[in-house]
């Protein structure tokens, strides 16, 4: 990642952007600094949210909910929902689905800020409805659970693989967790919320006189064996592996149903390289992906610098680098094509112009893992791309020049490239991408963005390598869970001219009387002209 955009002065001219640009946690060792540059980011988030709301209520929402979700900013998120809740609250009234339990309860304990719950509940509409809501939800997840065990689905041995490919019949909430956690800061806030007393209600019957005795039945023969069941598979998330699905119908011949772009392609090479039946499936799918990419015309005149070292994840991070310098390259043409740019196994070594060997994907994928370098290679090298391109087939004339070179940006390229004469006009475009940390949140700069981030994937590939600020923030907001949020109150509450059918029969009938007599003085008025 070239750098970081942290400061929230700088503008994008959309307020939507700025917001998802500029409200990123950042962390100070010094706590004074800490605190200060929170407060000044939480300030301006203040100042940005009725402005973005302006501009685009949706993806405002959205926004919002990536600050949790995405960015994991819990001070900004909750910031924004208490926001939200007094000027939108039916909005997020009916969005709260989208968000998992534990979450939900926090919101309702931040909402408090302190207060005592029973007395906001008796003068606050408002958050009673959001309280009786996410209580409802609560308990059917939690009715869900209790089903499951006692179908006897959750069955779990110390060995069993706790991937992420967990289906819905063996996958808990974390709704029983919360109800039986002894951890001080889950306690105060469900206790602070009237968790148990919500729960209790919702479960037993209202005739009912020993809540106590069956909460602790209900304790020991369901709400602890969830929480045992969900620390040990649960925790891990719930992902339907629908991937997987897809691959294993092309395996059994259902070729009618392939799509070339169903999968990404580090997802196609997973499935090239476990050695199961599918592996035939995956080399057809890639196969079907390069033909539709080809059909589209993108990344024709493109070069793909392949730079692994030993030290290297081996996991998603890999795989995701080697799978868009494979296709980039089988994309390419001219003296570009099945052609990456790597290293030698010293920093002294002078990159090389690779070709790649294998007859099919998988001998591919393994003929690329062994171009392992140096960790610290020199990239200044790298800028001597023209004499690197001479290698290919003689001298490269102007026209046959790459337009890309996906691995960064620096002002040195443009100088070595206009010491060979090339002009200006055809100095690539040089995007850096750096695939050693998934958790990494940086934001690109303005001009040569580079970022890592699974959904920027297909962006990446559907706009030919191009990547401008906003498709960062579609890419990240892409999900399917962002797809079911819905604006209800787009108007503020402050803003809002109160709708007459909210006021019960006697504000109808103010309102009908006052239609009344402006209706006769407007008549009256007229037969006096």
């Amino acid at each position: 990642m070239a750098a970081k955009i942290s400061s929230p002065s700088s503008s994008y001219g959309n307020p939507c952007l700025d917001m998802f640009f500029h409200v990123t946690q950042k962390y100070f060792e010094d706590d004074t600094e800490q605190a200060s540059h929170n407060s000044r980011l939480l300030n301006h988030l203040k100042q940005l949210l009725p402005l973005a709301w302006s501009h685009n209520a949706l993806i405002t929402l959205k926004l919002i909910s990536n600050l949790d979700s995405g960015k994991l900013y819990d001070e900004a998120f909750f910031s924004a929902v208490f926001w939200l809740h007094h000027n939108h609250p039916k909005t997020l009234l009916c969005n709260v689905s989208f968000k998992d339990s534990y979450v939900l309860i926090d919101i309702l304990y931040s909402l408090l800020e302190g207060q005592d719950a029973a007395e906001r509940l008796r003068r606050d509409p408002d958050y009673k409805l959001l309280h009786d809501q996410v209580m409802d939800l609560f308990v059917e997840r939690l009715k869900s659970d209790i089903e499951k065990l006692k179908q006897n689905k959750l069955k779990l041995k110390l060995n069993d693989d706790v991937g992420n490919d967990i289906d819905d019949d063996v996958f808990v909430t974390e709704a029983a967790a919360w109800c039986v956690s002894t951890c001080p800061s889950v306690t105060k806030a469900t206790r602070a919320v009237l968790l148990r007393e919500s729960v209790e209600r919702r479960l037993f019957s209202p005739e009912s006189s020993v809540h106590s005795k069956e909460w602790e039945r209900l304790t020991k023969e369901v709400l602890e064996p969830l929480t045992k069941y969900y620390n040990r598979r649960g925790i891990v998330g719930h992902k339907r592996c629908d991937d997987k699905k897809y691959m294993e119908k092309i395996a059994a011949g259902n070729f009618s149903g392939i799509k070339y772009d169903a999968l990404l392609p580090h997802q196609i090479v997973l499935y090239a390289e476990d050695g199961s039946d599918i592996e035939q499936a995956a080399e057809l799918q890639w196969k079907t992906m390069v033909e539709g990419m080809h059909l589209k015309g993108k990344f024709k005149n493109c070069l793909a610098v392949y730079h692994t070292t030993k030290y290297a994840d081996k996991g998603v991070g890999r795989r995701m680098m080697m799978g868009l310098a494979l296709l980039l390259s089988q994309l390419s043409e001219g003296p570009w094509k099945d052609k990456v740019i790597t290293f030698g196994n010293s920093a002294k070594d002078q990159p090389l112009l690779c070709p790649i060997q294998g007859k099919d994907l998988k001998y591919k994928c393994e003929f690329m893992t062994t171009m392992e370098s140096d960790l610290f290679v020199d990239y200044e090298k790298l800028f001597d791309i023209p004499e690197v391109a001479a290698i290919a087939k003689g001298s490269v004339k102007p026209e046959q020049m790459i337009k890309t070179v996906f691995v960064f940006s620096d002002t040195t390229i443009r100088r070595k490239f206009k010491d060979k004469a090339y002009g200006d006009d055809t100095v690539p475009h040089i995007l850096f991408w750096i695939f050693g940390d998934l958790e990494d949140p940086s934001m690109p700069p303005k001009q040569h963005p580079g970022v890592y981030e699974y959904n920027l994937v297909k962006v990446f590939l559907d706009n030919g390598g191009e990547i401008v600020p906003r498709h960062l923030r579609e890419a990240a907001l892409s999900d399917k869970d962002y797809q079911t949020l819905a604006v209800v109150d787009r108007i503020s509450t402050d803003q809002l001219i109160l709708n007459p059918l909210d006021w019960g029969w006697i504000g109808l009938i103010s309102f009908t009387v006052f239609v009344f007599s402006f209706l006769l003085i407007f008549r009256h008025r007229l037969h006096y002209l």
